[in-house]
C-alpha cells in the first residue's frame, strides 16, 4: 500500500469578473494573500510598490462615485441635475484606472516572484526517511 501527498504551496492567479487568488483550491482574500507574500522578501518589496496605489485608487474611485451618484440621484428625484458633476466623476474614475493597473501589475510580479522561490526550495530540498511514520511502516520521500 502507498499513500502520496502532493502540497501546491503556490499561488493560482484566475480571471473571473476581477482577477482571483488560490491556494490549494482556497480562494485568498486580500489580507490572506498579504500575509503570505510577505514570507519573501522580493514579493514583499513588490507587494509594497502595489500597496502604494491603493491611495489613490480609493481617492479617485470614491470622489467620482459621489460626483456621478449624486446627479443621478437628483435625476431619479425629480429634482434639476449638475451634469458637469457626472462629467466630472466620470473623469476622477477614468484617473483612477492607471493606479488599478499598476496595482494588479505589482501583485502579479510579487506572485510570480513567489511563485518562483517556492520551486527553487523545493529543487534543493530532498529528504528521504525509512521506518515508523506517521501513516504506519515504509518509505517516505520529500522534495
Amino acid at each position: 500500500m502507498a499513500y502520496s501527498q502532493e502540497n501546491h504551496d503556490s499561488i493560482e492567479i484566475k480571471q473571473k469578473l476581477g482577477k482571483v487568488y488560490l491556494q490549494n483550491g482556497h480562494v485568498l482574500s486580500s489580507n490572506e494573500l498579504s500575509c503570505i507574500l510577505e514570507k519573501d522578501e522580493n514579493a514583499a518589496k513588490e507587494l509594497k510598490k502595489a500597496k502604494a496605489n491603493l491611495a489613490p485608487i480609493f481617492l479617485f474611485s470614491f470622489s467620482g462615485g459621489a460626483l456621478i451618484g449624486w446627479p443621478l440621484g437628483t435625476a431619479l428625484g425629480g429634482g434639476n441635475p449638475q451634469w458637469w458633476m457626472v462629467a466630472a466623476g466620470a473623469g476622477l474614475v477614468f484617473c483612477a484606472i492607471p493606479f488599478q493597473a499598476g496595482y494588479n501589475k505589482h501583485v502579479f510580479k510579487a506572485v510570480t516572484i513567489y511563485n518562483s522561490s517556492l520551486k527553487k526550495i523545493g529543487v534543493n530540498k530532498k529528504i528521504m526517511q525509512f521506518g515508523l511514520l506517521k501513516t504506519g511502516i515504509g518509505i517516505e520521500i520529500i522534495f
